[in-house]
């Protein structure tokens, strides 16, 4: 137990030593099984005391310590004045106290001497690891979650690695897989236990070392509660890329948008890869693992350029929806094969100079499970461990029983009981199970009540079956939880006690970022609303709920159905009778307006928020300073979401006037105020005042980063969108063509900015000498965007969409009838059929078929449409008013006029903006069915409500289809 909390310890040692010398075991006392697994400790039985043992193998046997081991010696004068256990043993033991002293002063390691009383040796143990931890962890160097979060995975798929048998198969059909072109995703399928996430962790590892240039993401969906969740798993996959690109990643607290995002952030990764020359390796192992959305709804159905992915996963429903969602290749993982297994318990045993008879071996391998790999690697670890060699067989027969992997560990359980406490196994494990990801080792004793005397060798038993993971022990293997449950916690009853007594410890601590991550889930896991609810409405415990996970904190929230406004604003009053501070207030201001806003909670509550803020910063800088600035811009930003345009103007104009005063006018974040403010204008329409701000914003940028920067591109596409949008085409056409060819320039093609950049020009080319340019930019775009974001993204789909449009107009066109198809199959399974995309491309699909001559098709697709726009939008919406004229249209076409005309009729009475529209067709139709009375009713409506009804008049009397009423039109 000692030598094993050494090696847990590395790479740090300290050695305290009084007077006495400690004990010596006999050379009897020895445990067999210790000796021959440390060699090294035969020449010392019978002579040496524990503690010098444990220098030795601590330290002084080891030169690698050097840098990292620290001695102190106390003054004898302390040990003295205290008499009795603080003085030596005898003489003889002084003798050998003073050699082992004399040893580590010549060993070169720091020793302080004489220190005169355990205060003062506190003090200097503090100093001195300080200094120790300093060096080893920088301040500056703190790791930021996202670091933790890779950190727990590295651990996991860390405890993988070591003895590991009858891969190279399996390398090397890894390694020809990664070199295939086309790349497919692979899909590494096997028995539970079956060694994958051993292979995933051992080849992974290998990899990376021989291509550098690869940039690795490695997800165990085994290695903790969240690790499982499917939002968890994307969001952790988005801030890998765009930590490595460098792209922001804006916050979204709704989990679909985190989801939907996957697939552009996969096309990011994509295009950064091909600038610099790298590629992605993705590894999810245990998919199978998933927690939920076990549909894999949100799964990418693509890989783009560059972008690998490996997965692990057991056979189920998670590996059918897998396989349906995108073409993998497969590589079964197999159990050991007799002589593997063989091999296998040779060098598992050598290892530590152990062996078994070959009739013991024949046993072994008798056994249905004796080639899984997680079976035999823990029988072989619990019979090493055993110590009575003539007692072995009955031993094996023993664990042998077991005909699960998880009735195996029952037995290592009950085996642990026997040789420590029993009570004190449960209540340790019965923790463990309870914990969200594992508890640290301070954690575990005080919520057991254990002390470290206690557990070390409960540690030490487990050492297979648990492992460390950022200072955080936690089982191994699912099997570990699955026995503890079937020993410990067999009812739902004592499983929700786990819970509260770790919960309730949690409620009695000062909080803190591990509080906030681990109290509230616990609650949860309870099943405590109640609990929950008062704990989230806590000052303390909100502020690090902000910083640990807002979209954890908005999901608490919704599984409580509580109204958050409502109760977030009456703990806000709350807090600001608890005489916390302006200061500490003001914090929470800013986390409880954000909170709301991602929320999508734009009320007057957030806005006074936002407000406070403001004025706070204003109060203690002055209203010029570069913090009020950023304060006025949030609260610009808060007031356009609200949807109180003029206002967000006035606070957008204020910080733009600041920024230029305070930072310069050519400043980025001056630059991108103009930036800003210039859009919100063009959404706004007002493209006078939008034009000089972003033709100022433009020149900045080019001053300040060039031409071809990113920034530059941005602002220049933005100044050609307004330019399109007020009718200026032909300046349009030349600031998108500036953009298109920087992004091309800076970026490459395959970019999304250029992609952006190629739509954005192809709309610009409408003459008809430039519909072949067009063509050829659509066709680009589709081609691009299909290899980075799939053939059904919806940038894709737009681009098809935009094709099929230029390909059909005016006429039927067979390709344009393909691409419509394949858009409106795109946008349903993606969007659903009644989205705005999803009616648009219908209704152009029925236009297009209309054309084609297949005129009762066209009536169905026609038909179909108005059914969606009338439950999207309602009777007066334009788009549905737009089907109604063309389905009348067409039932005119087809010579059904009193049909047409009862159509019309029906909407022109529910609507009142496009009254006018109907009434004209309305009186088309009723004068052809014969309908001439009704017909010039509503041909002098029409003339009277019109703006010009004398041009009203004039354009009734060309038309033919009314040529039975002109008399009275006249």
């Amino acid at each position: 137990i000692c030598l094993a909390e050494i090696d847990r310890s590395r790479p740090y040692f300290l050695g305290f030593i009084g007077e006495r010398y400690g004990w010596v075991p006999k050379e009897h006392e020895y445990d067999q099984s210790l000796i021959l697994e440390q060699i090294w400790l035969h020449e010392h039985r019978g002579g040496k005391s524990v503690t010098e043992l444990e220098m030795l193998y601590g330290v002084l046997n080891n030169p690698a310590m050097r840098g990292c081991a620290l001695f102190y010696f106390r003054d004898s004068a302390y040990s003295n004045s205290k008499g009795g256990a603080y003085l030596s043993e005898g003489p003889e033991y002084s003798l050998k106290l003073q050699a082992l002293k004399d040893k580590i002063r010549t060993s070169g390691f720091p020793v302080l001497e004489n220190y005169t009383n355990p205060e003062a040796l506190a003090d200097r143990v503090r100093e001195d690891l300080w200094k120790v931890i300093d060096e080893a962890f920088p301040p500056e160097d703190v790791p930021d979650p996202l670091a933790l979060e890779r950190r727990k995975h590295e651990a996991y798929g860390g405890s993988r690695l070591g003895l590991y048998l009858g891969g190279k198969q399996y390398f090397q059909a890894l390694d020809a897989a990664m070199r295939e072109e086309p790349f497919k995703p692979v899909l590494i399928t096997g028995q539970s236990g079956g060694g994958k996430s051993a292979l995933i962790a051992n080849w992974s590892k290998a990899y990376a070392e021989a291509h550098p240039q690869t940039l690795k993401v490695v997800h165990h969906l085994g290695s903790g509660a969240d690790a499982a969740d499917s939002v968890k798993i994307v969001t952790r996959l988005l801030q890998e890329i765009a930590r490595i690109t460098g792209d922001e990643l804006k916050f979204e607290i709704q989990p679909q948008k985190i989801l939907d995002a996957l697939p552009e952030w996969l096309a990011r990764a994509s295009s950064h890869a091909e600038r610099e020359g790298k590629e992605w390796l993705i590894l999810l192992d245990g998919l199978d693992k998933l927690s939920n959305l076990r549909d894999l709804r949100w799964w990418p159905e693509f890989l783009p350029p560059r972008v690998k992915l490996v997965v692990s996963c057991l056979n189920g429903e998670v590996q059918d929806e897998a396989k349906n969602r995108m073409e993998w290749k497969s590589l079964a993982v197999h159990p050991f094969t007799s002589e593997e297994q063989k091999e296998f318990i040779t060098e598992y045993l050598g290892k530590y100079r152990k062996s078994m008879k070959p009739e013991q071996v024949a046993c072994v391998q008798e056994h249905p499970l004796s080639g899984n790999p997680l079976f035999l690697r823990t029988l072989l670890e619990e019979l090493r461990v055993f110590g009575v060699h003539e007692e072995l067989e009955r031993k094996i027969t023993w664990y042998l029983e077991s005909q699960t992997v998880d009735q195996l560990f029952n037995k290592v359980l009950e085996r642990v009981e026997a040789d420590t406490k029993a009570n004190a196994v449960r209540s340790s494990m019965e923790a463990i199970w309870a914990s969200r990801a594992g508890l640290p080792q301070d954690e575990l004793l005080s919520i057991t009540g254990l002390v470290p005397a206690n557990w070390a060798p409960i540690h030490n038993a487990l050492d297979e079956a648990i492992f460390e993971s950022g200072g955080r022990i936690q089982f191994s293997h699912d099997y570990v939880r699955k026995a503890v449950e079937e020993r410990y916690l067999t009812t739902k009853e004592l499983q929700k006690q786990a819970h509260i007594r770790i919960a309730e410890w949690l409620a009695l601590q000062e909080i803190a970022p591990r509080i906030a991550e681990e109290l509230p889930w616990q609650w949860v896991q309870a099943g405590e609303m109640e609990p929950l609810k008062q704990c989230l409405l806590g000052a303390d415990l909100f502020r690090e709920m902000c910083l640990f996970d807002q979209y954890e904190l908005l999901g608490y929230w919704l599984r409580g159905g509580w109204d958050i406004e409502k109760e977030m604003k009456a703990a806000w009053e709350c807090w600001g009778l608890e005489g916390i501070g302006e200061k500490k207030l003001d914090i929470l201001a800013k986390h409880l307006a954000e909170f709301l806003s991602a929320s999508g909670i734009f009320s007057d509550f957030t806005e006074s928020l936002y407000r406070r803020l403001l004025s706070s910063a204003e109060q203690l800088h002055g209203p010029e300073h570069a913090e009020v600035l950023k304060s006025l811009n949030n609260l610009a930003v808060f007031l356009y979401s609200k949807g109180s345009f003029e206002e967000a103007e006035a606070a957008h104009r204020r910080v733009l006037d600041g920024r230029k005063k305070v930072l310069g006018p050519d400043n980025p974040s001056t630059l991108m105020s103009m930036n800003n403010l210039g859009v919100m204008l063009t959404d706004k329409g007002d493209y006078a005042a939008a034009e000089p701000i972003l033709r100022e914003a433009l020149a900045g940028w080019i001053r300040t980063q060039g031409e071809n920067s990113p920034c530059t591109l941005r602002c220049r596409a933005n100044l050609g969108r307004m330019l399109s949008e007020r009718g200026d085409r032909l300046e349009a056409k030349s600031e998108y063509s500036k953009s298109l060819m920087g992004f091309e320039k800076t970026l490459g093609k395959g970019d999304r900015d250029t992609l952006m950049a190629v739509n954005n020009m192809a709309t610009m080319l409408t003459l008809p000498e430039e519909r072949e340019a067009a063509e050829g930019l659509y066709r680009q775009a589709i081609e691009q965007y299909g290899k980075l974001l799939g053939p059904d993204h919806l940038q894709t789909l737009m681009s098809v969409n935009n094709l099929a449009s230029l390909l059909s107009q005016g006429c039927y066109n067979e390709e344009a009838e393909r691409l419509y198809l394949h858009a409106l199959d795109g946008y349903t399974k993606t969007l659903g059929a009644e989205h705005p995309y999803s009616l648009i491309t219908l209704t152009n699909l029925a236009n297009l078929t209309k054309h084609k001559g297949d005129l009762l098709d066209a009536e169905t697709l026609y038909r179909s449409a108005l059914r969606g726009w009338l439950s999207l939008r309602g009777p007066s919406h334009q788009y549905t008013l737009n089907t109604v004229t063309s389905l009348g249209s067409l039932l005119r076409a087809m010579g059904r006029y009193s049909e047409a005309a009862t159509l019309l009729s029906e909407y022109a009475t529910q609507s009142k903006e496009g009254s006018a529209w109907l009434r004209y067709n309305l009186a088309c139709y009723e004068c052809l069915s014969g309908n001439t009375e009704r017909a010039k009713e509503l041909a002098s409506e029409e003339i009277t409500q019109s703006s010009d009804p004398e041009a009203c008049r004039k354009e009734m009397l060309q038309d033919d289809d009314l040529s039975a009423i002109h008399g009275s039109i006249r």
